[in-house]
């Protein structure tokens, strides 16, 4: 203390700063070591560590500052700088510099190592293939690349899996296996209440409420995970997000049976909350699950082994998402799912037709009505070829195709359609079926457009006498 404080006061101002790098004993910097020291504002402590609060605790005498990822510009610099000359040869070169900062997620490890890397071989690898390789291989092309022994960063160490191992270790059970979890859902939208169900089947304590006054199980193990910034906040209250390439290196250390056991129990969670949005979406208070639902619908169809799972999920929501107007969002898990359906079912399979219908709707909600037609006739003609043309669902598909026509001023097309449709449900499930009531309804609007005032009356007559009669039924 007495040579720090005469280098203090030899300097202007008169100051001095001890760093400690990369501090792995929360006894370091435990109050009882840190009130050994002057309360004095000539010293000042600065310590690097990938402990967090959890472990260090809070006090009057220190203040935390989150290293989370680089920005995407900042990643881009840091590459450039290890180009030859200290610039990328081309705009080409730049973008793709940008394709690999997007890749790696900012994780400023892993942008190092692959700067060093690119700056190293700039003769015989060039950022656009780097990028290639990447999205081909993720942190395993990155990790295969980096372990060239002549390749150095300045911390010595380029390898994720060594440099996070220490905290991975620290975790306690329940911690690694919330982390697992999360390590299976999208790396933004990792959902806590879905997490807290889950982990309390292994940990029942998690799933528990506690007495006033003690600490919340649930609650001391996220403040663990968050303070290690192995989850991070998000914007939405019941979100968090996790790095993709912790992800990846969690998935990497679990044993593959383990992993499969624990994405079908989540699995099966995700699908049990996708039956009450379909039941409840109304509700504004659940309405939230339909962002991070849409997301695990498109991350699993865009694995091969959950693609089918995911095709699931996506027809639980998106005709929530339809009914509420978010129209960009449930497109996508249409078109997703009606992929994944011609590809595991075959393009003609009658299973494929829900699929069709519904994204034909939502086209012609949208008005692209041109889009629409061909998916309700080729909706259509696989329920007659597969299902014969006097089965009920056939008159479904004609009615729907009816109404398009008739909305877009194809009337004569229309008629025979919806007379079709109105033969097939009487002959099929008999003449006082409740919904022949709404076929009827339809034909008699197509009616009075075209003028045939009397003859829509006749036909509205009898489907009040349809709904009057299957009222009196159920009373």
């Amino acid at each position: 203390m007495s040579e720090l404080r005469k280098r203090a006061e030899a300097a202007e101002p008169q100051r001095v700063l001890i760093i400690l790098d990369n501090v792995d004993q929360p006894e370091l910097l435990a109050p009882a070591q840190t009130q050994r020291l002057p309360a004095a504002d000539w010293l000042h402590i600065l310590a690097t560590t990938r402990l967090g609060e959890a472990e260090l605790g809070w006090g009057p005498d220190r203040c935390y500052v989150a290293i989370n990822e680089l920005p995407e510009m900042d990643a881009v610099d840091l590459i450039e700088k290890w180009q030859p000359g200290g610039s990328f040869p081309n705009e080409t070169e730049r973008q793709a510099a940008h394709g690999i900062a997007r890749l790696l997620g900012g994780f400023t490890l892993a942008i190092e190592a692959a700067a060093v890397y690119l700056g190293q071989n700039a003769a015989r690898v060039v950022c656009a293939g780097f990028q290639a390789r990447l999205e081909r291989e993720g942190l395993g092309g990155l990790k295969v690349a980096v372990s060239d022994p002549s390749i150095r960063v300045q911390h010595d160490e380029k390898r994720l899996s060594v440099t996070l191992k220490p905290t991975l270790d620290r975790l306690s059970l329940p911690e690694k296996l919330v982390l697992t979890y999360a390590a299976l859902l999208p790396a933004d939208f990792v959902v806590l209440p879905w997490l807290r169900p889950l982990a309390a089947q292994e940990f029942p304590e998690l799933g528990q409420d506690v007495e006033p006054g003690y600490p919340d199980p649930w609650k001391k193990l996220l403040g663990k995970l968050m303070s290690l910034r192995l989850l991070q906040p998000t914007a939405e209250f019941n979100v968090v997000r996790v790095h993709r390439l912790v992800q990846e290196l969690v998935r990497q250390q679990t044993e593959k049976q383990r992993l499969y056991s624990l994405e079908e129990t989540l699995f099966a969670h995700i699908k049990g909350r996708g039956d009450v949005l379909l039941k409840e979406w109304i509700k504004t208070e659940v309405r939230w699950e339909l962002g991070p639902m849409a997301a695990c619908a498109s991350h699993w169809m865009d694995l091969e082994l959950t693609q089918i799972d995911g095709a699931l999920i996506a027809l639980y929501i998106s005709n929530p998402l339809r009914k509420l107007a978010r129209y960009s969002e449930a497109e996508p898990l249409y078109r997703g799912a009606l992929t994944v359906g011609e590809k595991s079912l075959g393009p003609d399979h009658p299973n494929v037709v829900l699929t069709l219908n519904n994204l034909a709707a939502l086209l012609s909600n949208t008005n692209r009505i041109a889009e629409a037609e061909p998916l309700y006739r080729r909706a259509l003609t696989i329920r007659e070829n597969s299902l014969g043309p006097d089965h009920p669902d056939v008159a479904a598909s004609l009615n729907n195709l009816a109404i398009l026509l008739k909305e877009t001023d194809r009337k004569v097309e229309a008629e025979p359609l919806y007379r079709r449709a109105l033969a097939n449900w009487e002959k099929s499930l008999g003449p006082d079926y409740p919904l022949l009531a709404v076929l009827l309804n339809n034909l008699a609007n197509l009616l009075d457009d075209s003028h045939r005032q009397a003859e829509a009356a006749r036909v509205r007559l009898r489907a009040k006498a349809i709904k009057e009669k299957n009222s009196r039924g159920s009373a």
